[in-house]
Parts: C-alpha cells; structure tokens; sequence
C-alpha cells in the first residue's frame, strides 16, 4: 500500500477568454499588438491565421504558388550550426533570460563562431 494520499486542491475558476461574449475558458496567453491577452484556442488560432496573412502580405505571397516557392527556397537554405544558432540567440533582444543562459552555457563547452581556443578559455 502506498504511503502517498491525493493532495486536496482548490479548484480554481477558470479564466475567462478575452473575447466579450466567448463561453470558452482560455487556455493561453498570448502577446498581441496591443498587449498579453487570455485566449481560447478558438480564439488563438484565428489571431495567428491573422498574423500568417500579415506575413504573407508584407512578403507580397497573394498565390498558393508564391508560398509554395518561399518554403521550397527557405528548406534549401543550409541549416545553421549549433554554434551559429546560438550565436543569433545571445543576438535576440527580448527573450526570455533563460535562453541567455543556456546560449552562455552552449558557448562555455563550445567555440563560438570565430572564437579560437584561447579566447574561449578566458571568456
């Protein structure tokens, strides 16, 4: 028999959808253009159906031949480098701290690009 009992939680309220009228509860939050907002997933799929059509606008891809050819030039790029990944992360303003820190911790155990060894040993 087992020694562990079911701990009693409090059930808490669900949070609402920020959508007036929406009977779903929300399921994440999401940043938006005019600040973070409790969506549904409903709710969610169609803000990021908004922005793909955003992108794609800006992109100028109106057919389904454009975007075709955009995934099929972009999948052709050389992938990058674990070390050139990270590289872009440490560039990246906004993320959360964290990714720094596992960026910091790639680059204690790895050369970073253009690094040689001895400016890794001081670093």
């Amino acid at each position: 028999m087992s020694k562990l009992k079911p701990r009693d939680f409090e059930a808490r309220p669900p949070v609402p959808c920020a959508h007036e009228d929406c009977p779903d509860p929300a399921v994440l939050s999401r940043k938006l253009q005019y600040g973070w907002s409790n969506l549904c997933k409903r709710h969610d799929l169609i803000h990021v159906q908004d922005e793909a059509e955003e992108f794609c606008r800006q992109q100028e891809l109106t057919t389904t031949a454009k975007k075709r050819e955009r995934c099929r030039r972009t999948l052709a790029l050389p992938k990058p480098t674990p070390a050139e990944h990270w590289h872009k992360v440490q560039q990246t303003h906004g993320l959360l701290p964290i990714v720094y820190e596992m960026a910091a911790a790639f680059f204690k155990r790895h050369r970073a690009p253009g690094q040689d060894d001895e400016e890794r040993a001081t670093a």
